[in-house]
């Protein structure tokens, strides 16, 4: 149906309309309602709030002293970002074994890209990755001599973090047997070009473990908006009479001298009330069970 409109019609140079004219439009008789949200919408808010927000990683505190370190020794460093996993894929690692206090041990390890993003730095590349190395040839020597004390270093920054007693073993290419009972860090290390891996295993008596939060508070169950029925008496009656009724009706109720009865909430009893009556009077009390 043609109603006589184009793109060049008045109508459409109109623009967008104000907050007023909205307004106006969707209440046009200007009454103006308050918005109380209901218990259940309020849930609803809150939980969305709580769902959105970051979860703190086990180890901020070591992943922000890790992020500053490494950025000292490569200026292409741009972010580093902790996550834990069950399972480890490092490709051609540099691994460092070490033991903790007498009774335990864990390792940490530097994927190949990682370690080239390293040693391009410390020998003056300016391209992220610079060296002409394939990623499946072992390391030498001297990257091996370069990457050592970043480790150790890596390694002390661990043991302030955790208050523990490190002891190095010299470094290897194999991965140790890993114990699925584990839990792994892994930080994501990126650069413009690249991003690398920096794996650490540990014990979980050295990994904090996240505190269960309840999704609400004590004080957001306080303020839950509550609406409550009392009745006290029934009345029986007939619609001629009701069509009656005018401001000033008086309704009778019977003469309840005393009533007990429950408070519940989910079905469940959480206090007794009693009403009593005495002459023009009547007293309710509340008593929690």
């Amino acid at each position: 149906m043609d109603l006589g409109l184009s793109g060049s019609s008045d109508f459409f140079s109109l623009g967008t309309f104000s907050a007023k004219e909205i307004e106006s439009l969707l209440n046009p008789n200007g009454v103006r309602t308050s918005y109380t949200p209901s218990a259940i919408q309020f849930l609803l808010n809150q939980g969305a709030e709580y769902l959105a927000q970051k979860k703190p990683f086990a180890l901020e505190t070591l992943a922000e002293t890790y992020t500053t370190f490494l950025k000292t020794k490569s200026d292409k460093i741009l972010s580093l970002t902790p996550t834990t996993t069950s399972t480890i894929s490092l490709q051609n690692p540099l691994v460092c074994s070490f033991g903790i206090g007498t009774a335990d041990c864990g390792f940490l390890a530097l994927d190949w890209r990682l370690s080239y993003v390293l040693i391009d730095a410390l020998l003056g590349g300016i391209n992220g990755v610079s060296i002409e190395k394939k990623q499946d040839e072992p390391y030498s020597i001297i990257e091996t001599n370069i990457l050592s004390p970043i480790i150790n270093q890596l390694l002390s920054i661990l043991a302030e973090d955790r208050n523990i007693s490190i002891t190095s073993s010299e470094l290897s290419t194999t991965l140790p047997i890993l114990n699925n009972n584990r839990t792994r860090s892994i930080f994501l290390v990126k650069t413009s070009a690249v991003a690398g891996k920096l794996c650490l295993d540990l014990p979980s008596s050295l990994i904090p473990q996240e505190k269960e939060e309840y999704l609400f508070s004590n004080k957001h169950v306080l303020d839950l908006p509550i609406e409550t029925n009392a009745v006290i008496g029934n009345l029986e009656t007939t619609l001629s009479n009701v069509l009656q009724w005018q401001v000033g009706t008086q309704l009778t109720l019977g003469n309840i001298e005393e009533l007990h009865t429950n408070l519940t909430v989910a079905h469940k009893k959480i206090a007794t009330v009693t009403l009593k009556t005495e002459t023009q009077d009547r007293q309710v009390s509340v008593e929690a069970i």
